[in-house]
């Protein structure tokens, strides 16, 4: 029988092409599934289809994207007011 194959941090993220330290935070706040080894982080082909699986729910329930103001709605884009120049003019 062999041993299953276990993916650290560096090749997970680069198995899923995010940044390692996406991967961290996501180990962090509990967001993905993974295998502890003492302090260390491990990922196995378990883990993986589980994430694959709760990332492809989360697509097809169309997961909400927060909102960010349009330039439109900006209440500073509305106060702006260009500064003089401070060139100097020939007198």
């Amino acid at each position: 029988m062999s041993e299953p194959e276990y993916d650290d941090i560096a090749s997970y993220a680069i198995r899923i092409r995010v940044p390692k330290s996406w991967v961290r935070n996501a180990v962090t706040a509990g967001r993905i599934h993974c295998s502890r080894v003492g302090r260390h982080v491990r990922f196995t082909a378990e883990d993986h289809k589980a994430n694959e699986e709760m990332w492809r729910k989360s697509a097809v329930n169309g997961v909400p994207k927060p909102e960010r103001p349009r330039p439109e709605q900006s209440a500073a884009v509305a106060q702006f007011q260009p500064r003089p120049s401070r060139r100097r003019t020939a007198a």
